[in-house]
């Protein structure tokens, strides 16, 4: 990609600061991409979904243009491949989340398991409230789920699916 055509990706929005939605003939002819192009980039990155006018016609807003423009930067000029691209716009966003204090941040895997088991002890608290928090956990959570066990449940539930129906 040359330094002309990243310019003009960078400078679309600034051109008609009056439109709202661009046509993705016009995005075509300022990123110099070809249509189905953009339509494959759009199966492919969850962050480039343009909102579609009555008529089903695509209609691209400044913050679309700006990820076609980092898509194309990602696979053109940085040589990223398709899924290596998708990675880095997830993880640009998720900086850009967190540097913001969005509460759409992203939480780790930690903070995740850290509010399930929060959740289970708070439920297995409510569940036998006489005893310890210790001997609670023990007794109410099984060691090991055996095979019998799933079998057994997935026979209870078929016969309850089939009174429902």
């Amino acid at each position: 990609m040359s330094e002309e055509d990243s310019n003009k990706c960078e400078q679309l929005s600034l051109l008609d600061l009056k439109k709202m939605y661009y046509s993705i003939s016009e995005v075509c002819s300022a990123t110099s991409l070809e249509p189905h192009v953009l339509r494959y980039w759009e199966s492919e990155f969850p962050t480039l979904r343009p909102k579609k006018n009555r008529g089903g016609k695509r209609a691209y807003q400044d913050k679309d243009i700006e990820v076609i423009c980092q898509i194309k930067r990602l696979l053109y000029e940085e040589n990223y491949k398709i899924s290596g691209a998708r990675q880095k716009l997830s993880e640009d966003r998720q900086a850009e989340a967190a540097q913001a204090g969005s509460p759409k941040r992203a939480r780790s895997k930690t903070d995740k398991a850290l509010n399930a088991q929060s959740v289970q002890d708070s439920s297995l608290s409510e569940s036998c409230p006489e005893q310890s928090d210790l001997q609670c956990s023990e007794s109410a959570m099984p060691a090991q789920i055996l095979p019998d066990q799933i079998s057994s449940i997935k026979k209870e539930l078929k016969e309850i699916l089939a009174l429902l129906k």
